[in-house]
């Protein structure tokens, strides 16, 4: 029963309950429709026309019952259950305890690699851009034969 109610409440308790509420309901009127149709397989009938037919098979059906260990598989559903449930729980707790980023250090390097790249490239592409500029103005000086300005530019 777990997987199927984990798949409806992983996206929240009240809409997944609604949601599994729903689909019963439209699942039992499938059901009740072909029952009165006619239309279910004789195994899924509750009319039991299986066991109608083959008396030994009801015999079996009824005495099987008492010789199962349904306390004791019932227990062991149980225990899995719990233990399951404590393993979760336990998970959740740490990793709620945890500062936030802890256990991600290669991501978070990854991460800082990828912005001090991005400013190394930044100032390259400032830096010739200044050097670009100052050669302009330097050409620019030495055309109107200004060497004194021309010298001052590049420095």
């Amino acid at each position: 029963a777990w997987p199927i109610f984990g798949f409806y409440l992983r996206d929240g308790v009240v809409s997944g309950l609604v949601s599994l509420a729903l689909h019963v309901i439209v699942l039992a009127g499938l059901y009740a429709v072909m029952q009165f149709l006619h239309q279910l397989p004789p195994y899924l009938d509750v009319e039991y026309p299986v066991l109608r037919a083959h008396p030994i098979l009801l015999d079996l059906t009824m005495r099987a019952p008492p010789m199962v260990p349904w306390a004791a598989m019932a227990r062991v559903f149980a225990g899995v259950g719990a233990v399951r449930s404590a393993w979760k729980l336990s998970r959740f707790i740490l990793n709620n305890r945890r500062a936030p980023g802890e256990g991600h250090y290669v991501g978070q390097m990854v991460n800082m690699e990828l912005k001090l790249n991005t400013l190394l490239k930044r100032s390259e592409a400032m830096f010739k851009q200044e050097l670009i500029a100052n050669s302009l103005s330097a050409s620019e000086h030495i055309e109107t034969g200004n060497a004194r300005a021309a010298a001052r530019s590049l420095v």
